[in-house]
């Protein structure tokens, strides 16, 4: 008890997490006591495992039995079902020639349409490569913007 009064006067602003006196010392406050003399930092609130149908609260995005079944579901689709960007076509000669493509048209052309001017950042096949089109022809590509672009991809043309 004496030790507390002697601290009391000197250090009133310092508090740790753990007991009432404390220092701080870079980004943990450290106990001043010797019987509980160890950092405490503040942790993550928990939070329910995004898994869905699961309620366990949790720190990380899923609970400890749906993070391995996450993790191993989306590496083994990547995996099997994803080829790389060569194979699919997107080299040396795919970057070249988007460069070009976009350095001479460097508008989107559904925003024009509509009335809008932004700067194209994709270039699209009108036909696309699996239905016969042609990688490297300007006539069969068109320069979007990534939102008209994403559009354009989830309607399947």
């Amino acid at each position: 008890m004496f030790i507390k009064q002697i601290y009391r006067t000197d250090i009133t602003s310092h508090k740790c997490y753990g007991c009432v006196w404390g220092r701080y010392v870079g980004m943990r406050y450290w106990c001043m006591f010797n019987q509980c003399r160890r950092s405490v930092m503040a942790t993550r609130p928990q939070r329910p495992c995004r898994h869905s149908g699961c309620d366990q609260l949790t720190r990380e995005r899923y609970c400890e039995a749906h993070a391995k079944q996450h993790n191993t579901e989306s590496n083994a689709y990547y995996n099997s079902q994803r080829a790389s960007s060569a194979e699919r076509g997107y080299d040396n000669d795919w970057d070249k020639f988007r460069l070009l493509f976009l350095k001479e048209r460097p508008l989107c052309v559904d925003c024009l349409t509509k009335g809008r001017t932004r700067a194209a950042k994709e270039v699209h096949h009108i036909i696309r490569l699996r239905d016969g089109g042609e990688r490297l022809n300007a006539m069969n590509c068109m320069g979007l913007c990534k939102p008209c672009h994403s559009r354009r991809s989830i309607r399947g043309e």
